[in-house]
């Protein structure tokens, strides 16, 4: 992360190796796997105040990226979000690397610091996700969680269609659309 230099970083920021914040890769999932493979890892990132907006979490975790799914052979990277201030920040960083929202857990975990159950928000990307991440570097990724829901609605209904469609030209008499197949618009 050294060899890049983001708008509000000085040159004197990178000599004093000042540390921006802390990062963590463990594996969640006990054996059995494939030989040779990681099941499942979680990540999670926290950076400090005044690093914030210069880039730093999303070098990091494009570089945690490579190394997971390149050198490791892991299969999938999860990660939970608090429900915090800082969480619609993190959802636009995770779902533009294309993780993929997963779930809400309901108060899952106990904040020491506000001495309350709060809900975790729960994301991840599988290895071949991450193999066709080329693919989505001319789309943009979904600015929000309504417009990925919208786009994988959207995905599974054509792939209906185009079952639908060759099923009914194999077996025309045998299928018939009805009105409870229809979504609801």
């Amino acid at each position: 992360m050294n060899d890049v230099l983001e708008n509000n970083e000085t040159q004197e920021d990178t000599e004093l190796g000042v540390v921006v914040g802390i990062m963590y890769l463990i594996s969640s999932q006990a054996p059995p796997y494939p030989p040779g493979s990681i099941g499942e890892l979680s990540f999670g990132i926290i950076i400090s105040q005044d690093h914030r907006g210069k880039g730093y979490a999303k070098e990091a975790l494009r570089l945690v990226l490579d190394e997971a799914f390149m050198t490791m052979n892991c299969h999938r990277i999860q990660v939970c979000l608090l429900d915090t201030y800082a969480k619609d920040r993190a959802m636009r960083l995770f779902m533009g690397m294309r993780f993929v929202h997963e779930g809400r857990r309901r108060r899952a975990f106990f904040s020491i610091l506000e001495q309350e159950w709060k809900d975790t928000t729960c994301l991840a990307i599988l290895d071949t996700e991450w193999l066709i991440r080329s693919k989505y570097l001319i789309e943009s990724p979904p600015a929000t969680l309504w417009d990925e829901l919208l786009s994988r609605h959207n995905q599974e209904r054509e792939e209906l269609l185009r079952w639908e469609e060759a099923q009914s030209q194999s077996w025309p008499a045998m299928l018939k659309r009805t009105s409870s197949m229809e979504t609801v618009r």
